[in-house]
């Protein structure tokens, strides 16, 4: 039976509170991981920024040489592609792998099971932090300007971090079942980078413009990057991310409530 009883929903409900607080959980997990990663390294977490430099110059300047676009304003739009991207994608791929990952803290102690998800979340923004450093570079160089339109990027981080929390939450759960999923998500990957706008605009596929559309992915690199090219997301943009906030949690919270107890035994 797929019923979910109130005393489902309540329980849910309380364990994404908790791991929402558990900050400490999330926090300490997170500095730990990079900490260990870039143990004994020269430039430590610099080298996300180093990498994705070189990232950044051999994809902006191949594919704006190949596609003959105006640097000054092709590269900063690349590059703010480029740094969304990565966040997105390794979000994701990590995020079906969060409960799975922390298996042994799950099977120690009773612990919220949200809290590995804002885990995930967390290391992947503070990942994006250092990756912003190279945007804010490649803006200085060609001289982006800022306008009003630029403040609208705190809301839109904050929907780009609202809807990746529930496909984290939901994707986590069904690939602590299916452990296939997260080897399913990790190989779509690259198909899907060339199905988003991040190194092309989308006014390059004329008439195939439709592919973009669909994508929902799209519509959260658009909120968040044309604030900080200084100009104003479309409407529609902010209606899909709105309504995929708003039916995604839904949906994942239903999903939630229905397997949280399952997932320990699952692992």
């Amino acid at each position: 039976m797929l019923s979910i009883t109130r005393r489902d929903l309540r329980l849910a409900w309380m364990d994404i509170c908790q791991g929402v607080r558990s900050w400490n959980i999330w926090h300490i997990l997170a500095m730990q991981e990079l900490r260990q990663r870039y143990r004994r390294s020269v430039l430590g977490p610099m080298w996300i920024s180093v990498s994705l430099a070189v990232q950044v110059a051999v994809m902006g300047i191949l594919v704006g040489t190949l596609f003959k676009q105006e640097f000054t304003k092709y590269l900063p739009y690349a590059t703010l592609g480029i740094v969304l991207w990565n966040f997105i994608s390794q979000s994701l791929v990590e995020g079906a792998n969060c409960f799975v990952g922390a298996s042994v803290y799950i099977m120690q102690a009773k612990r919220p099971l949200f809290a590995f998800v804002a885990h995930v979340l967390y290391r992947n923004l503070v990942y994006l932090a250092h990756t912003v450093v190279i945007y804010v570079i490649v803006a200085l160089i060609f001289s982006v300007a800022l306008t009003p339109a630029t403040l609208l990027v705190v809301p839109a981080l904050l929907m780009l971090v609202v809807n990746m929390g529930w496909i984290l939450l939901f994707v986590g759960v069904l690939a602590a079942r299916f452990r296939d999923v997260h080897m399913m998500i990790q190989s779509s990957m690259t198909v899907l980078f060339w199905l988003t706008p991040i190194v092309f605009y989308p006014e390059m596929l004329g008439n195939h413009r439709w592919i973009i559309d669909l994508n929902p992915i799209a519509y959260l690199l658009d909120i968040v990057r044309r604030p900080v090219l200084g100009e104003a997301p479309t409407t529609l943009s902010w209606l899909v991310v709105c309504s995929m906030a708003v039916l995604g949690w839904t949906g994942a919270f239903l999903f939630f409530s229905r397997f949280r107890a399952r997932v320990p035994y699952w692992l």
